[in-house]
């Protein structure tokens, strides 16, 4: 598979990158808080080799990014943080105001 020079040159980064951070953060780099901070930087870095791409495009970029590097741990706080945050919204909080004006 032919990857070209800016997808080449992304992967080597991000390898080194990933590399040095890991060895930086010897003991901080445990604990969830730790964890937090790292997703954080993550998404705030800008990525190498997408200057040429569109809004959307170093969206996905991002976000194949983020996949490649957490995994499945990323999906499942996805689908999480959306199962929480909408059982809050359309089922507890409606539930709780027509308890209220029932009784």
């Amino acid at each position: 598979m032919k990857y070209s020079q800016s997808e080449q040159a992304f992967s080597t980064d991000t390898k080194a990158g990933e590399k040095a951070e890991h060895e930086s953060n010897g003991k901080e780099s445990k604990g969830f808080r730790a964890a937090i901070r790292r997703v954080k930087h993550d998404l705030r870095a800008p990525l190498p080799g997408t200057e040429h791409l569109g809004r959307w495009g170093r969206i996905k970029a991002r976000f194949v990014h983020l996949v490649k590097r957490y995994g499945w741990k990323l999906i499942v706080a996805i689908i999480l943080y959306y199962l929480v945050r909408d059982t809050l919204f359309f089922i507890i909080i409606p539930y709780l105001v027509a308890r209220h004006f029932i009784d």
